[in-house]
């Protein structure tokens, strides 16, 4: 399999996930919606060492580990070359918070026998469909902030 048809087997695109916005606030503009956000951690040292074959793997795996938390509320989306999404509507900060966690524990254990090991930076944030720019941006910056966080915890 190519590399597109194995990632988008578990994740929509950047171009479903804007026209899915645009629809929902069209639809509803104050609902309430919670997103996840994931940046996958070692993919170009994966890709230097191991090979662009395992750089594919790992992305596709990170993508099959988000897809278990999807459902008629929750929807993830690949967004950019080692970037998800998730979206979910009429749920809570709190509720993205789980889905976040439950993910890192999913992957600690995926780990035990894989032979790549996954890892990503997270980020989650929830609000208003009024606010839903700054409740992104917001997701976006915890997820980058988590980024630093790991790479500190490498190093040391």
């Amino acid at each position: 399999q190519c590399k597109a048809e194995l990632i988008l087997r578990a994740c929509d695109s950047r171009a479903v996930f804007f026209s899915s916005m645009g629809a929902a606030l069209k639809l509803d503009p104050t609902k309430v919606r919670g997103f996840v956000f994931w940046d996958v951690n070692g993919l170009k040292e994966t890709n230097d060492t191991l090979g662009h074959i395992m750089g594919d793997k790992l992305i596709a795996s990170i993508a099959d580990s988000i897809r278990g938390f999807t459902n008629e509320k929750c929807r993830a989306y690949r967004i950019g070359g080692d970037e998800f999404i998730m979206i979910c509507e009429g749920e809570s900060e709190l509720k993205m918070n789980e889905i976040a966690n439950e993910w890192r524990k999913i992957v600690e254990q995926t780990n035990l026998t894989s032979d790549i090991t996954l890892s990503a930076a997270v980020g989650y944030a929830a609000g208003e469909g009024s606010n839903i720019g700054a409740v992104i941006k917001l997701a976006d910056d915890r997820m980058y902030a988590n980024k630093l966080e790991e790479k500190k915890q490498r190093k040391s």
